[in-house]
């Protein structure tokens, strides 16, 4: 749901992948929360990786902009 809400509003959404984690009360151990069960592990990997390139889209037009941008003096 936060998803589509943050498609409609000014911010950037990574479009894909999604990571959904069906059955979680199986997947993570009860008392300290670790993520125990190894497939779901993995898709968490790729995961990250893809968030790690998407958002490495940013670099280069943020720097762009802050060298643009005059700096604030608080």
């Amino acid at each position: 749901m936060l998803r589509q809400i943050l498609l409609h509003a000014p911010a950037y959404v990574m479009p894909e992948p999604q990571l959904l984690i069906p059955f979680s009360r199986q997947k993570f151990d009860a008392v300290t929360g670790d993520l125990v069960d190894e497939e779901t592990r993995q898709r968490l990997r790729r995961f990250l990786s893809a968030l790690v390139e998407w958002t490495q889209r940013f670099d280069e037009p943020m720097k762009a902009y802050q060298r643009q941008t005059p700096k604030r003096r608080v």
